[in-house]
């Protein structure tokens, strides 16, 4: 497994970035009362078990990258940080995750305007599950998620999407599957032997009122199946991960996920994933 280090200068995916950040906060509301942020973004995790016909298990694992993520007041910018590559793996698989560039940015203008948001943007996706018979392969020019949180104590409001660009689906399980460009949130793409993936996924909290946070995952795929003339693959997949969340004046609940959302490993830190210049 082979993996990027990141770094701050954007490029063109930075600036798309960038820009939709910069959109959203044009449009935040003042801020009437007193309130606390926080928000995180990352472009690629992984972490699943291959368990071959012979042998022990084999961990494939792809720690969150690049992370951004802050908390506030005052009101902060982190990223955009940017991976220029990731590939995940192994010699019995061959390749199962390849991308080009990938860009997590987030932001918050808290006190000032009770807002923040983040942005995940991956570049030349191909994902591919498959033995001897390929089960599920997607590809995608770009893929980009967003998390916005606006408005003010007692009138919260949440915004996200997903944004897929030239989706290709394939494979034994993916045979005639289409994954729209806007898909609708919680997009249960398919669902069959063990296989499940599900597009612009996402999670909201908080009451609306006090507080609210989202979380919006491009696309989560979760593994347990068996992989023809190799073996057992389980796990989770997460594509474009980003989150928001404000709070009404007291102590923030930190929402960034300096670990991907599977709740059975032992966090990892991202410090040493993520170098500026």
């Amino acid at each position: 497994m082979l993996m990027r280090a990141a770094h701050r200068t954007p490029g063109a995916t930075g600036r798309r970035a960038a820009l939709l950040i910069a959109c959203f906060l044009f449009v935040a509301a003042p801020a009437a009362a007193q309130s606390s942020a926080s928000s995180s973004a990352y472009g690629a995790a992984v972490g699943m078990t291959l368990l071959p016909l012979l042998g022990a298990g084999i961990p494939i694992d792809l720690p969150a990258q690049p992370v951004a993520q802050g908390s506030g007041p005052p009101s902060y910018s982190d990223g955009p940080y940017q991976t220029l590559s990731v590939n995940v793996s192994t010699p019995l698989t061959g390749p199962i995750l390849s991308t080009g560039a990938l860009v997590a940015f987030t932001v918050s203008d808290v006190p000032d305007n009770a807002s923040t948001a983040s942005v995940a943007e991956i570049d030349g996706l191909s994902l591919n599950l498959a033995g001897l018979v390929p089960l599920l392969t997607l590809s995608a020019s770009t893929i980009t998620s967003n998390a916005n949180i606006s408005g003010d104590c007692g009138a919260f409001a949440a915004d996200g999407d997903t944004v897929i660009e030239d989706a290709q689906v394939g494979g034994t399980l993916g045979l005639g599957l289409v994954l729209p460009q806007n898909p609708q949130p919680n997009l249960v793409l398919l669902d069959l032997l063990g296989l499940r993936v599900i597009v612009n996924e996402q999670i909201l909290t908080g009451d609306g009122v006090t507080s609210l946070g989202l979380a919006v995952n491009a696309l989560r795929v979760e593994l347990d199946v068996s992989i023809l003339g190799i073996g057992a693959l389980s796990g989770e997949i997460v594509l474009g991960h980003s989150e928001a969340y404000v709070e009404c004046s007291g102590a923030v609940t930190p929402t960034p996920t300096k670990t991907p959302p599977w709740r059975h490993r032992d966090p990892i830190s991202m410090e040493s994933d993520r170098t500026t210049t």
